[in-house]
């Protein structure tokens, strides 16, 4: 009987102190996330390239119509949303955004051909 309580508590105790690792194990490495990756300014884009086969659109409009800005960080940006903002403008097409790291930001398009002048 004594052994089996012993065993009990064991085990509880092992349990108790795995949970409560898991939990201080994730808030640090959230922490250090935080800390090295999403707030470390050498993630900070500092060039947006566009690159578009020129006919009318210029990339500074490309870069207003994607909404990134220089200085962001570029491990945070959400691409697919920035993709599906420049799909959704009628003039472009085959659209290609890339992250160069450590702070260069790719975005290529081909804009539509007018079907009317």
């Amino acid at each position: 009987m004594k052994t089996s309580r012993r065993w009990v508590a064991i085990l509880t105790v092992t349990a108790v102190v795995g949970v409560v690792g898991v939990a201080v194990g994730t808030r640090f490495w959230d922490r250090i996330q935080d800390e090295f990756v999403e707030r470390n300014p050498f993630f900070a884009i500092k060039t947006i390239e566009v690159l578009t086969n020129g006919r009318w659109i210029r990339p500074q409009q490309v870069r207003a119509w994607a909404g990134v800005r220089e200085g962001e960080n570029l491990l945070r940006l959400d691409l697919q949303r920035i993709k599906h903002d420049l799909e959704i403008i009628p003039q472009l097409e085959g659209i290609t955004i890339e992250r160069v790291p450590p702070h260069l930001l790719r975005i290529s398009v081909a804009e539509r051909d007018p079907v009317a002048q």
